[in-house]
């Protein structure tokens, strides 16, 4: 059953200018999103940095016209409330206040969300005063409670935010997120300002609460890598330059950097300077994988699989390469590299390989190569320098 519905979201930013700070322009930050998440499901919102999906994350929310003066918000953001079924976009503050305990948001900047002049008991305590009727007994109960479920105690409550590391810090963010009884978690890049250890940690914590108290999360970041492990159940959609491009299943969306087609999303693994090849298309993910079937004329059973090993393997090279520690290692790869090659030309040559298994094919190998000569040039300096 759905719970959250966006439906051709668009958000546009003023540009002004002159002495009387008039109009001028606007920024697309968001043009034509649509998903929906379903009750106790993860959706995954990936992209580049810059696309936007912060700020589908906020107009869900509706606090964006609180955060800039003139934005303007089309499409409809529909939230299936027990009493019936309401459009977030349209609400003012104070019609909004009836819902936003039931969405919730867990910040990307661990640091910056945590007011530094509050203990971590009031700030986890301030949603409880303003959303619930409860005494000071019954919310001090709840504080305790919530650092107990986020794996902190409840003597730290007393301390302030600059005494926790930033993954203890993320686990506070959380436990307010948690303060209301939300129905749905919107969790902005939540993990992408820690250590990778810590990473897991924090997705490892979120994916338990939402077992236990069936919370429908929208995970948004810039790593595919994360999100592939934080979509356990649900799915993962794909966001590059305010449009919305791809969705799969999360049983495909994590077996896809088995597929060839992985190569489609290389733009979305971070620091990799290249745009998205598909633009404005829906794709399950579970259909990357028809393009590298091709028919081989010397067959007499059907449908040959085409060997997408072969881009697996460019990939792993790519990241093996950014951390090669000699030019030897860089020269044994390059040669890798140029095998994997030869070996593809012949059954290219001689068999109608679809022109989107190539591409990811070709896109693969162009980013290996790079890594390559990136991890090259920067060994160099190095050994120059020294």
């Amino acid at each position: 059953m759905k719970i959250l519905e966006v439906q051709n979201l668009s958000v546009r930013f003023p540009v002004t200018g002159g002495v009387f700070a008039r109009k001028i322009a606007e920024v697309r930050a968001v043009d034509g999103v649509s998903f929906d998440i379903e009750r106790g499901e993860t959706l995954g919102l990936v992209g580049e940095s810059g696309c936007g999906k912060s700020t589908v994350g906020r107009a869900i929310v509706n606090i964006l016209r609180a955060m800039s003066h003139g934005v303007e918000i089309s499409g409809k953001i529909i939230y299936h409330h027990e009493s019936g079924p309401v459009d977030l976009s349209a609400l003012n503050r104070s019609q909004m206040r009836r819902y936003r305990s039931d969405l919730q948001m867990i910040f990307q900047d661990p640091y910056s969300s945590l007011n530094p002049r509050m203990t971590v008991g009031q700030i986890v305590e301030e949603p409880l005063k303003i959303h619930t009727k409860g005494g000071l007994a019954e919310r001090r109960e709840r504080v305790a409670w919530l650092l107990g479920k986020v794996g902190l105690s409840s003597e730290q409550s007393s301390r302030y935010p600059h005494e926790f590391s930033g993954g203890q810090r993320q686990r506070i963010g959380i436990a307010r997120a948690l303060a209301t009884h939300p129905k749905i978690i919107i969790a902005d890049e939540p993990v992408s300002a820690l250590d990778v250890s810590i990473q897991a940690q924090v997705i490892n914590l979120m994916q338990d609460l939402q077992e236990e108290f069936g919370l429908s999360y929208l995970f948004i970041a810039h790593d595919l890598s994360v999100v592939r492990e934080a979509v356990v159940h649900g799915r993962s959609t794909v966001q590059n330059v305010s449009k919305y491009v791809l969705m799969g299943s999360s049983s495909n969306f994590g077996n896809m950097f088995s597929m060839a087609g992985a190569a489609l999303f290389l733009p979305f693994l971070p620091m990799l300077p290249i745009q998205i090849l598909l633009n404005n298309l829906l794709y399950d993910v579970s259909e990357i994988a028809i393009p590298f079937d091709r028919v081989d004329p010397e067959a007499t059973a059907g449908p040959v699989k085409w060997d997408v090993k072969l881009i697996e393997r460019l990939i792993e090279l790519m990241h093996t390469a950014r951390a090669a520690e000699s030019q030897q290692a860089l020269d044994e790869l390059q040669s890798e590299a140029d095998q994997i090659v030869t070996m593809t030309i012949r059954d290219v040559q001689s068999h109608a390989v679809e022109e989107r298994a190539l591409a990811a094919f070709t896109l693969a190998l162009d980013q290996a190569r790079l890594a390559i000569a990136d991890r090259r040039s920067m060994l160099g300096n190095e050994h120059a320098r020294a």
